[in-house]
Order: C-alpha cells, then sequence, then structure tokens
C-alpha cells in the first residue's frame, strides 16, 4: 500500500486545469517517511514544537509575463516571488518530487507569477521562528485561496521499488 495525494483544482481555473494527481508516494502505509510526513502541516502549537504556523494574511498572485528565471525568498513576513510556476508551488508547498507530479496541463509549468504573500503583523515573530519546511508548507494556502485547488489522499497500491 501507497499513499497517494490527488489534487483537484475546483473555481476559476477549473476549466483549464480539469483534475490531475501527484503520483503515488512510495510510502508504506503503516510507516510514513520524513517527506510524507513533513508533508503534513503541524495542526497544534505542540506538534509545531510551541510555534503554531499562521496563516497568510495578504495574498496577491499576478501573472508575470516577463520572468525567465524562478526567484522565490522568504522575507521577515511573508514570501515574494517572481516567475513562479504553478508547479513549483505544488512540488515546494506538498514537500515532493517534481517526478512524483503527472498529468497536470502545461499551463502549470509554463505559465508564471508573481507571488506576494504576507502573515498579520501580530504573527510576524511567529513566522520568523518557522522550519524551512513549515514555511514552504503555507504555499499550500496560496494554491488553495488563489488557484481553488482542493485536495484528498487516498490509499492504494503502487508500483515500488525497494
Amino acid at each position: 500500500m501507497a499513499n497517494r495525494i490527488s489534487v483537484v483544482p475546483t473555481g476559476v481555473l477549473a476549466g483549464c486545469l480539469a483534475a490531475f494527481v501527484v503520483a503515488a508516494l512510495a510510502v508504506p502505509a503503516q510507516a510514513p517517511s520524513a517527506p510524507a510526513a513533513a508533508a503534513k502541516q503541524p495542526q497544534s502549537a505542540a506538534e509545531a514544537g510551541a510555534i503554531a504556523v499562521p496563516a497568510f494574511d495578504v495574498i496577491s498572485v499576478k501573472p508575470d509575463k516577463d520572468s525567465q528565471d524562478i526567484r522565490v525568498g522568504f522575507t521577515s513576513d511573508g514570501v515574494h516571488g517572481t516567475g513562479v510556476p504553478v508547479r513549483f508551488l505544488l512540488t515546494e508547498g506538498f514537500l515532493i518530487n517534481r517526478d512524483q507530479l503527472v498529468g497536470e496541463p502545461g499551463w502549470v509549468s509554463s505559465e508564471r507569477f508573481t507571488v506576494d504573500a504576507k502573515v498579520a503583523g501580530a504573527d510576524a515573530a511567529a513566522f520568523t521562528k518557522l522550519t524551512f519546511d513549515q514555511r514552504r508548507s503555507m504555499f499550500r494556502q496560496i494554491l488553495v485561496e488563489q488557484f481553488k485547488l482542493t485536495t484528498h489522499t487516498e490509499t492504494g497500491n503502487s508500483r515500488c521499488m525497494n
């Protein structure tokens, strides 16, 4: 058995992005590996090492026709990126490799965006204490709110190499 993450977008971009699947993660159901465990965003302050993962307060995503390079950096209160394809947000946000994302339409890699997201002022101090993976997992909120992404997890058989 392997964990499988199905990614099904809805809303504004759903007509362009019918459905795609993040390929089966080669992880035994009873003992998740570090990447699978890291993909789970902490739900409580205790799970986050007493640091709750704040939500972005403001998110802006705009088409970027000029940038050829992906430039993404965390600021003291959020993230700023130019030339960012949706594929980057998916792979970084779900902490997966590029080859684990299959069946997505071409624009997910070819269309680029300028992304700005900030936490509320009261959450800035907590944001600076997050781990790199906790910050990356916050890309999921951008995908949900700006691209109307919905997900669910499936368990099923998958070919795996030992």
